[in-house]
């Protein structure tokens, strides 16, 4: 447990209010010892959707 792991991510994936990641953490000598991967929602307020909309339409 006292050993530096290297932990590599990336972000294959992002649109439609999504996102997706996925990481690799390797050991010392270089073995895949655990993977991970989170997709992630994003919903704006309606009110804050609007004031992007406009700013973006200018």
């Amino acid at each position: 447990a006292d050993e530096w792991l290297l932990y590599s991510q990336d972000s294959p994936f992002s649109g439609g209010a999504r996102g997706f990641s996925r990481g690799s953490i390797f050991s010392r000598d270089g073995r895949l010892v655990a993977s991970v991967a989170q997709e992630g929602l994003i919903r704006l307020r309606r009110e804050r959707h609007a004031e992007i909309a406009k700013a973006v339409s200018e």
